[in-house]
């Protein structure tokens, strides 16, 4: 084949049967492969049995290429920059708090240990005491979903946890100064009722 010989392709055998339709169907009747095609107006390709575009490009080269970055309306995308969705929080994430049940008293030492876990699917961001600070001994993350409060007489722990998915997080509660101070309360009466009985 003699060098410099353009290689002319109908539409329709350049995508198995996809066929060019609209105001370019009057103005370009083929396609060229190797150079630049031009037209003042848009091409539309059309494939009523299937995919109508499918562009094949050796490993690490782009199969697409665009002369400007605005927006593509409707172009769906799995990954950016190599990160597939989910690895992206959603704006529409939620945040609560997991407030742990009655301590269990550790007969070892005799602590009281409280442990409060994010659910499933969730993230833990924080978490904290609901005692007061005088009584507790430790408050620290425990495994990946986790809060453990350690203290004197009847410990409370709470774990931040995030719901990237923005799904509602099960088990979930606001903690305000009123539940703090109705613990805090509590506390003091024991406190005052086992220093009466010493």
């Amino acid at each position: 084949m003699r060098k410099g010989i353009l290689v002319i392709i109908v539409v329709a055998a350049f995508v198995g049967g996809a066929v060019l339709v609209g105001p370019a169907q009057a103005a370009v009747q083929n396609m060229l492969v190797g150079v630049t095609n031009e037209s003042n107006k848009q091409t539309t390709i059309k494939n009523t049995a299937g995919i109508p575009l499918f562009l094949n490009s050796p490993e690490g080269v782009p199969p697409l290429k665009v002369n400007h970055s605005d927006l593509i309306t409707y172009l769906n995308a799995d990954k950016l920059d190599g990160l597939h969705a989910t690895s992206f929080a959603r704006s529409t994430m939620k945040t609560g708090v997991i407030v742990s049940g009655t301590a269990r008293l550790d007969t070892e030492t005799n602590f009281y240990v409280a442990t409060a876990t994010c659910p499933e699917g969730t993230l833990r961001t924080g978490g904290g005491s609901h005692i007061a600070s005088s009584t507790v001994y430790a408050s620290a993350p425990e495994g990946d979903r986790g809060w453990t409060v350690i203290g004197l007489y009847d410990a409370r722990a709470y774990a931040i946890c995030l719901s990237p998915s923005g799904s509602a997080i099960p088990g979930a509660s606001s903690m305000s100064t009123g539940d703090v101070l109705t613990t805090f309360k509590k506390f003091v009466n024991k406190q005052a009722a086992r220093t009466s009985n010493d």
